[in-house]
Parts: structure tokens; sequence; C-alpha cells
């Protein structure tokens, strides 16, 4: 899908994703947001320790071109990295959606 470098994700992965990144944006710009920061990463962690998953997460908010993330995609990267998010599938995520020309994050 993205690259060679990075596998393809399986159905229950990609379930995942779709599961983790709602969660991630209610409890980092939505209505969850208040939550301690170690009841999101047990929430974070609930859905999936998968590092490929959680790296599929955090590719779309390292993908707009501008330095300074919004508070709540700064949040949400900060999370999934302490959660183990894989760096390397996040990166190649963020580069395709670049190349797109998509670039927007869970900020807006």
């Amino acid at each position: 899908m993205y690259s060679q470098v990075v596998p393809d994700l399986s159905s229950r992965q990609r379930i995942a994703v779709a599961r983790l990144s709602g969660a991630v944006s209610r409890m980092t710009g939505g209505g969850l947001r208040d939550l301690d920061r170690r009841l999101k990463l047990a929430r974070i962690r609930a859905i999936s320790t998968d590092p490929l998953v959680l790296g599929e997460v955090m590719g779309p908010l390292l993908a707009p071109e501008y330095p300074d993330y919004a508070a709540a995609d700064a949040e949400a990267i900060g999370l999934l990295r302490e959660c183990g998010a894989d760096e390397a599938r996040a990166e190649v995520v963020a580069e395709d959606l670049r190349a797109r020309n998509w670039g927007h994050g869970l900020g807006g």
C-alpha cells in the first residue's frame, strides 16, 4: 500500500486503526480531552499495543507541512509514541499523505 519497506496491515489491524483513531481524537481534541494522561495511555493500550497500528494512527498527525502541530495533534503524537508507535511506519504514512497533498491532523 505505502511502501515495500513496511508490510500492509491485516484486516484486524485496520479495524484497530479505525477504533484507535477515533479514541485518540476524542481523548486529545474531543469530549474526553480532560482525562488523566495515565488513563489515556491505558485506553490506547486497551485498543492496541501493536507498534504498526500505533504508527499508522500517528502518521496522519505528522503529515501537515507546518512545523507547529495543533495542541491536540502534539498530545496525540506524544501518547502514541509513549505507547510504542512504529516511527518508521508513521513517517511512511505521513510521506504518502504529503505526496498526495493531504495535510491535516486530528486538530484540523
